[in-house]
């Protein structure tokens, strides 16, 4: 009885060699994710990873993957680029923060197969493009909710040189 109570502790151990203990899944979800963009580079990066993503889910068709293509090409013309030593840590974290919360809206919209009955659906469309001048020109947001953890530190800020805070409340809001 007590030998085939340790063969089956073993066999359990066997089978579950690949899993996460509790201890591990806990540890886990207590690191932090990386940090958000810090400059151009790291937010053409965070917009082409996304871009990657949508395209894998939604297909290249998608409302979504079409515009975030479009950021994707407004970051990387002449203009932008020539300008790129404007994108300071705030402004890049902003940009990358109105294009999560975009997402989170696209993705909030529940379709159930009541809505398939007449025929196709209106899909969601995405409000991102709203941003496109804003990128283009390095316009700051005024945004109120950005994660307080995205906010950089005062030297973060210093490194590189924001454009002076403008209030454009109403140009982007989500």
């Amino acid at each position: 009885e007590e030998s085939e109570s340790v063969q089956l502790q073993e066999l359990a151990k066997e089978e579950s060699a690949g899993n996460h203990t509790l201890l591990d899944a806990l540890h886990l979800q207590a690191t932090d994710p990386h940090a958000p963009a810090q400059e151009y580079g790291e937010l053409k990066l965070c917009v082409r990873t996304y871009m990657a993503l949508t395209a894998t889910l939604l297909g290249l068709q998608s409302d979504l993957y079409k515009k975030l293509f479009t950021i994707w090409k407004i970051l990387d013309s002449k203009i932008v680029q020539e300008r790129c030593l404007f994108f300071c840590p705030l402004l890049c974290r902003k940009i990358q923060w109105a294009i999560l919360t975009d997402g989170h809206e696209f993705f909030s919209t529940h379709l159930s197969p009541d809505n398939f009955k007449n025929g196709p659906p209106p899909y969601p469309e995405s409000s991102i493009n709203a941003i496109h001048n804003i990128i283009k020109f390095q316009i700051p947001i005024g945004r109120g909710n950005l994660p307080e953890k995205w906010k950089p530190t005062q030297e973060q800020q210093n490194l590189k040189r924001c454009p002076p805070m403008l209030d454009f409340t109403n140009t982007y809001s989500s």
